[in-house]
């Protein structure tokens, strides 16, 4: 089986890290995968795909409408013969379009946010490419599911779920729960208005008023950290917040915080939180899309609603050390179960072969 994967670029972010994952797990499985890069973005992404022998393929898109990328992709198709193409976020426009006039037999889209988040040009033309062009969306959770079926008006059993995976190899278990000098909370992800930043700083504060023993770590970059690093300033939080930049290896900051905490506006399923809870820590996450998918509320995790002083409430619950060991060891039994990059390429694989592909 011949598999290409198609992404905008491989930045360090939640859908190109399922993107990287998933095509080493597929070669593993004896596929034949290759990835596609519409701009020239290197990262460690790129490298791991190198190092695992999946070639990456690099098109020079240039900043908006670029029409030369569909015959790009057609020369490439042509050249590489796939059964699949598997595209991402919105990369439609060009991929599906070139997939059709190679004759490429299996198309799938995976769907990385609730499906009315995408924007409303995408929305256009997957709305044609799902009715017309027998492309497959595959939701990574029930709530990215239904989203698909609103938007597009599509029966909800034509829409596959298969959650985003974690490699597990990478993860670093968390053995003690003891908190050491101060109580560290931390955060993963872009700073976006998604991430919703601003009211974890301001439920922060209040935590940080009643527990003078606490620190908040955020790793990731993105367009609005200075809007965030000001916030900090302003509320003279600076001491006790850390901005730690982006890396391609968040286990071992993971590993040394005590509570993860989640407080997005909207999320297709959060992979940052998937590893934060296969790396047994405790998560705090705001109740909204695909999140319910992965924590059960006061059972491997705490949900709360989108008000600072719920998350601040949830947040000093986190001084109790065996509630965050129960929590903490029952996330990481559910990621062992449900969220293995493993068991995602497995259930794409079939998927793959039941809309056609040769094996």
């Amino acid at each position: 089986m011949r598999v290409v994967h198609i992404i905008p670029n491989l930045a360090l972010a939640g859908a190109e890290t399922m993107c990287g994952m998933l095509s080493v797990e597929l070669k593993k499985l004896g596929v034949d995968v290759s990835v596609v890069s519409l701009y020239d973005y290197h990262s460690a992404i790129t490298e791991r795909l190198d190092e695992a022998g999946v070639p990456v393929y690099y098109l020079g898109k240039k900043r908006g409408p670029d029409p030369r990328i569909v015959w790009k992709l057609i020369r490439l198709f042509r050249e590489l013969k796939p059964d699949v193409v598997h595209t991402h976020l919105y990369v439609t426009p060009y991929a599906i379009p070139a997939a059709v006039l190679a004759q490429v037999k299996v198309r799938i889209h995976t769907v990385h946010s609730t499906a009315q988040n995408e924007s409303d040009k995408v929305k256009k033309f997957n709305y044609l490419f799902f009715r017309f062009a027998n492309v497959i969306p595959v939701a990574i959770s029930r709530a990215v599911q239904h989203t698909i079926s609103q938007v597009y008006n599509i029966n909800v059993n034509r829409i596959p779920v298969i959650l985003n995976g974690v490699d597990l190899d990478r993860c670093i278990n968390k053995v003690s729960y003891e908190v050491g000098e101060k109580l560290r909370f931390i955060h993963v992800g872009r700073f976006t208005e998604a991430k919703n930043h601003i009211m974890l700083v301001n439920a922060f504060s209040l935590v940080h008023k009643e527990k003078p023993k606490t620190e908040l770590y955020f790793v990731g970059e993105g367009e609005l950290e200075e809007s965030v690093r000001e916030c900090v300033r302003g509320l003279k939080l600076s001491e006790a917040v850390t901005f730690c930049g982006a890396t391609d290896n968040v286990f071992p900051f993971l590993n040394q915080a005590d509570v993860f905490v989640f407080p997005s506006k909207w999320e297709g399923l959060g992979i940052a939180l998937a590893e934060a809870m296969a790396s047994g820590l405790p998560a705090i996450a705001t109740s909204v899309d695909g999140i319910p998918d992965l924590i059960t509320d006061g059972v491997d995790g705490f949900l709360v609603d989108m008000s600072v002083e719920s998350l601040a409430k949830a947040m000093l619950q986190m001084f109790d050390l065996k509630l965050r060991m129960r929590i903490g060891k029952a996330a990481k039994q559910k990621a062992k179960k449900l969220l293995s990059a493993q068991v995602m390429a497995e259930k794409y694989y079939e998927l793959y072969k039941m809309d056609g592909a040769s094996k």
